[in-house]
């Protein structure tokens, strides 16, 4: 079982990619940028990574979550 690959459509929705070539072209030429936010003084950009990397994200959302938040209170990184 590998890593599952994803390009995304015309709606910009998540569409799986079988094909290792045919995601490659994908990713090299795409706009994988999905949203830009701003939350005081930092800017988050959220890019479309095309890969199935749920268990890390959920690993990792609440702890940089906890360092944007905290970056914004105190000013540290």
């Amino acid at each position: 079982m590998g890593i599952g690959k994803y390009i995304l459509d015309a709606q910009q929705q998540p569409v799986e990619e079988p094909e290792l070539l045919t995601w490659g072209r994908w990713m090299e030429t795409a706009e994988r940028h999905v949203a830009v936010d701003q939350v005081r003084d930092v800017k988050v950009s959220t890019i479309f990574l095309g890969l199935d990397t749920r268990d890390a994200a959920i690993a990792g959302h609440a702890a940089m979550l906890a360092r944007v938040l905290a970056h914004t209170e105190t000013g540290t990184p």
